[in-house]
């Protein structure tokens, strides 16, 4: 099928439902028809362009359209070494004489460096400086502008350093950026007929080989040959991990069973091949688990004092975050905090916002940016038209939020002065919900009206936190704080007139309110309300469970 006869097909539908190898989702349609577009736009205005191709699902889309895009101005091209799969070479052939696009193999030496071989947590950047090395050198020399990959937003989730050598050798990933998912890639691939679209995920051997154990040729060898046994059983989703005189296999849970079936023959099988030791893996196949045994191990060796906590650091010192030169995205906050890095637009481009926003996505699978103008979210939303824009408080959201939490008690109140604090209480109000939890809005309840706020004492009863928002004279907080016992978080705002200062004076009276249980954040500060409420919100349903 035409790329062009894909969109028209695609935007059909309201939805699309996708059971993949690697999830089960549904995709809206539409959305996906605008981000292919976009793919094509990208890949069009390459001009011409040299594609990173493996004979995977993600390169081999890219390599589809870059054919229809850009007919014999694009080529795909493998890299082949001793870490390559058996088999993959031929299919990766196959696959692009069906495409009818041009495509050309050359040799790698990564496996005969002394950097790679010792298999370091930087393996993978040696290996995709010589392999990227080796396409740009190819395409200066055939006349090509641009080197391509197949890197999604999935791929964003897991450490991969070799992301350093690509942006070194200023390599593109137009999946990337136009935000499509692995579910996303494997659907429009299944709408242009590529036999790709259901191939399980690829790796290379070196990859089945724990950090510090070194990659030798007759190793990958091994590998090779051990998972070459398990295949033939019909399993295509498999990863011989090595350790050694030991194997690891781990294959998806539906083939768990016939894995166990026929042990007997896998093992003597692999026992021939060197093996002393032959295991099954009870999790499962799962991407990067090397990556989670290697930060156990870490731990592990830090806990029993076999390196100090500064040599930790050390080795850590690229997993916690994303650097991007302008920022560096904090990826670990989500598991330190409960909930991602929120973007704060105020003095960064649109450009990079959006950059941010959507690297946070790729990790988390949803994303929040707060102070954003217009100008912000048309640039967040050229990237994921998913993100939605709420106006009022000005702030981007994508992917929804967490789950509400099912305890109907455990709700958080909003309320306001006036309607003039509507910005910062909306402000507030969002990111408890992104924070899953469930916001009530009691708005325009100031104490000019003291009645108004009077009228809703039961709702206010209920309140697991109360978020009191007002400008002039903030005395809003300190009414609220004598008429409940949760606690209370006071946010003074800039509304107001002259000797208000933009909102010193509303900050000053709730810092010197009378009533106890409060706390006060800074002016206009919707956001850091709105997230201390939720944590409190939190931590009171864990107390009482």
């Amino acid at each position: 099928m035409d790329t062009r006869e894909m969109i028209a097909t695609v935007s059909h539908s309201a939805a699309v439902s996708v059971v993949s190898l690697d999830s089960a989702a549904t995709i809206d349609a539409a959305a996906l028809a605008e981000r292919f577009a976009r793919l094509r736009a990208l890949i069009r205005d390459l001009g011409s362009a040299v594609i990173a191709y493996s004979g995977g699902v993600d390169s081999t889309l890219v390599l589809k359209v870059a054919h229809d895009e850009l007919g014999e101005r694009a080529i795909g091209v493998t890299a082949v070494s001793p870490s390559l799969p058996s088999g993959e070479l031929e299919e990766a052939g196959e696959v692009a004489r069906r495409i009818g696009a041009g495509w050309v193999t050359i040799e790698t030496a990564e496996v005969d460096d002394p950097r790679y071989q010792a298999n370091t947590e930087a393996r993978c950047y040696f290996c995709k400086t010589e392999v990227y090395g080796e396409l740009t050198a190819y395409a200066r020399a055939h006349g090509f502008a641009h080197v391509a990959d197949g890197l999604n937003t999935d791929d964003l989730t897991d450490r991969r350093p070799g992301r350093r050598a690509a942006e070194e050798h200023g390599v593109r990933s137009p999946l990337a950026e136009v935000a499509l998912s692995k579910a996303e890639v494997r659907e429009i691939s299944r709408r242009l007929n590529l036999p790709t679209w259901d191939k399980p995920s690829l790796a290379c051997l070196s990859s089945r080989i724990p950090y510090g154990i070194p990659v030798t040729r007759e190793v990958l060898v091994q590998i090779d040959r051990a998972e070459q046994v398990v295949r033939r059983l019909g399993i295509r989703q498999v990863r011989v991990r090595h350790h050694g005189r030991l194997a690891r296999i781990e294959v998806q849970a539906g083939d768990l069973a016939a894995l166990v079936a026929h042990r007997e023959t896998i093992a003597r099988a692999l026992h021939e091949l060197g093996y002393l030791y032959v295991t099954i893996d009870l999790d499962g196949y799962r991407m990067g688990s090397l990556n989670e045994a290697a930060l156990r191990e870490l731990l592990n060796a830090v806990s029993s004092g076999a390196i100090t906590t500064d040599e930790a650091l050390a080795h850590l010192r690229d997993w916690p975050y994303e650097n991007l030169g302008y920022a560096r995205i904090d990826h670990h906050r989500t598991l330190r905090k409960g909930a991602p890095e929120v973007v704060f637009c105020e003095g960064k481009t649109p450009e990079q916002a959006a950059e941010i926003f959507a690297r946070l996505v790729g990790q988390n699978g949803r994303a929040m940016a707060t102070r954003a103008s217009e100008a912000h979210a048309n640039a967040i939303r050229e990237r994921l038209l998913a993100a939605q824009y709420h106006p009022q408080g000005r702030v981007v959201i994508a992917s929804g939020a967490t789950p509400l939490s099912e305890d109907c008690r455990s709700f958080i109140l909003v309320a306001t002065g006036g309607t003039a604090d509507l910005p910062v209480a909306e402000e507030a109000a969002l990111t408890i919900e992104f924070n899953g939890r469930r916001a009530e809005r009691l708005y325009d309840v100031g104490v000019a009206g003291v009645h108004r706020l009077l009228d809703q004492r039961t709702l206010l009863a209920g309140a697991a936190v109360v978020v009191a928002v007002a400008g002039m004279d903030g005395a809003l907080p300190g009414v609220i704080a004598g008429l409940v016992a949760c606690p209370v978080i006071a946010v003074p705002t800039s509304v107001g007139y002259g000797t208000g200062l933009g909102g010193v004076a509303a900050l000053m009276n709730m810092l010197n309110a009378c009533a106890p249980g409060i706390a006060v954040v800074n002016i206009d500060n919707g956001f850091g309300a709105g997230y201390l409420a939720s944590i409190i919100a939190r931590q009171r349903v864990q107390i009482a469970t």
